[in-house]
């Protein structure tokens, strides 16, 4: 990614700080991950997974979020 592209997503992203990261990555042409890494520093923490201890693995709908208890621990499901 150009230097002039990184600045423009890491503007946007503070900007739009709950944008859909998919769908940001998607419209963009980058991953995911590109897209967290753009995220204010504040915001997003990027390490091991043991790092960071147990997770609650949850899916979210428009407008409503619930456990997913046989998910793996660690897990997330977006839909």
């Amino acid at each position: 990614m150009l230097s002039t592209e990184l600045a423009d997503l890491k503007a946007y992203m503070a900007e739009n700080p709950g944008a859909v990261i998919e769908d940001v990555a998607r419209e963009r042409k980058i991953t995911p991950r590109a897209v967290l890494e753009a995220l204010p520093e504040a915001m997003v923490r990027i390490g091991a997974g043991a790092e960071f201890g147990a997770a609650t693995p949850t899916t979210r709908s428009s407008n409503s979020q619930a456990a997913c208890p046989r998910a793996k621990s660690g897990a997330a499901i977006s839909t």
